[in-house]
């Protein structure tokens, strides 16, 4: 009697843990899934703050280039005012002139790469969101 019972009862078991574990290895996939959900948003977020800060960063460098720039406007235009003309003066303005060229193809580059990493972000983000959507649909 004792075995009928322990057989039944090891039967019983034998045949509910696999249930069991297989629905516990879907609550850990859904747990993981949601995980990797939050991870992603989270890096999104820090990559939105990233690039927010670089682009106030060049806000701020090109409103520091105009500033120089008007300011030297500015004494150009006192010095012709003034009649304060010198070949070397010249020369110096020809000089920053060159230096305001370069310094603006620099800032024109650095616009350019700054468009490329934000839509590069945003494609890769917008993948990696369908992606999972998909995947959720196939494991569900």
């Amino acid at each position: 009697m004792n075995r009928v019972v322990f057989s039944v009862i090891l039967t019983l078991f034998l045949f509910l843990f696999p249930i069991q574990a297989f629905s516990q290895d879907k609550k850990e996939e859904a747990d993981i899934i949601t995980l990797l959900q939050k991870v992603d948003s989270i890096e999104h977020e820090l990559s939105y703050l990233k690039m927010s800060c670089d682009l106030k960063n060049l806000i701020s460098d090109i409103s520091l280039f105009a500033t120089e720039v008007y300011s030297k406007y500015l004494s150009i235009e006192l010095n012709i005012s003034n009649r304060n003309f010198d070949r070397r003066l010249g020369a110096a303005y020809e000089n920053y002139y060159e230096s305001c060229m370069n310094r603006k193809k620099t800032i024109d580059e650095s616009i350019v790469s700054q468009k490329n990493c934000i839509w590069q972000n945003t494609t890769r983000h917008t993948f990696l969101r369908l992606n999972q959507i998909f995947y959720l649909q196939v494991v569900m």
